[in-house]
């Protein structure tokens, strides 16, 4: 179930650039696994997903050198900001 929603992240971290509306969704998404966990391997997974080397915030944040400079501080902010709130 974890597998399916990261691999859709990961397949449009490839192709696009950082969107604000995506990355809500990804917070939203991030947040709604971890209220459904219900064991603490699930949790870790959930981070792990997210927040580990190939994780989804993570990648978002390799994403940042694709951007023009005037955009990379703010979108750079936001990403940092679900970082902090997952």
């Amino acid at each position: 179930m974890l597998r399916l929603c990261h691999d859709q992240f990961h397949g449009f971290i490839k192709k696009q650039r950082i969107k604000v509306s995506d990355l809500k969704q990804i917070l939203a998404s991030g947040i709604g696994q971890i209220e459904a966990a219900q064991t603490v391997h699930e949790l870790d997974d959930v981070r792990v997903q997210f927040l580990g080397q190939k994780g989804t915030v993570t990648l978002q944040l390799k994403q940042l050198g694709q951007l023009p400079p005037e955009q990379r501080k703010t979108a750079g902010q936001e990403i940092n900001q679900i970082k902090q709130q997952l």
